[in-house]
């Protein structure tokens, strides 16, 4: 989910994070065209008489380490103050993250948007159901970036179901329980939903299922 607000002088912007994300999980940039980063305050080039200077074209980044995919990449739409540029990842008591990234404006306007171009999400509707190896990542990724589309989760979740029957990728499939069990509380209304969660927690050997460890016999 990406919420972008704005007014004259500042663009603010929020992103609903995977499951359980933590900040030392994310790579967060925001680099002007030479790779100077904005956010360890590597401006100086930018301060002139004590003044600093707009920073236009920068691009924003957005992106969980361990994946091969961004959650939002893209050339902001105006220039920006790096001086009074930040961001901050906070938790909700239910266990969702959010990102929350604030940047000032180096000249008043409207954007009437956040990016010139977005990095488009992988397509969890095409490739072959048979398909392994990176697709198996981008699987994991796909669930994160499409949680409000149930027929995208319900053909994940099944195709988690399968890796896990087969022995495939079980590493990985243990990964993506949070994210299933979140898309299972959004969508409380599907029960095929339901089932299709069930089905992976089902399919996985109980020692990968913390949910498991512990339990009577």
């Amino acid at each position: 989910m990406l919420d972008v607000t704005e007014t004259d002088t500042e663009v603010d912007v929020r992103i609903r994070l995977p499951a359980g994300t933590k900040r030392a999980e994310l790579h967060i940039s925001l680099e002007d065209a030479t790779g100077t980063n904005l956010w360890r305050n590597e401006w100086s080039e930018y301060t002139t008489g004590g003044e600093v200077r707009a920073v236009v074209g920068a691009t924003l980044r957005v992106q969980p380490v361990s994946w091969t995919t961004a959650l939002l990449v893209g050339t902001l739409r105006g220039s920006v103050d790096p001086r009074e540029c930040s961001f901050a990842v906070s938790a909700a008591a239910s266990g969702e993250s959010c990102l929350h990234i604030s940047l000032a404006k180096g000249a008043a306007g409207m954007w009437n948007g956040l990016l010139l171009d977005v990095l488009n999400a992988p397509d969890p509707r095409g490739g072959s159901a048979e398909a392994a190896g990176p697709t198996e990542q981008e699987l994991l990724e796909t669930m994160a970036l499409h949680l409000t589309e149930l027929p995208v989760q319900l053909r994940c979740a099944w195709r988690c179901c399968d890796l896990a029957r087969r022995g495939q990728a079980i590493a990985l499939v243990t990964q993506a329980l949070p994210q299933v069990a979140e898309a299972m509380r959004h969508h409380t209304g599907s029960a095929a939903m339901q089932v299709a969660g069930c089905g992976l927690l089902a399919s996985l050997p109980l020692e990968r299922n913390e949910l498991c460890r512990g339990a009577e016999p």
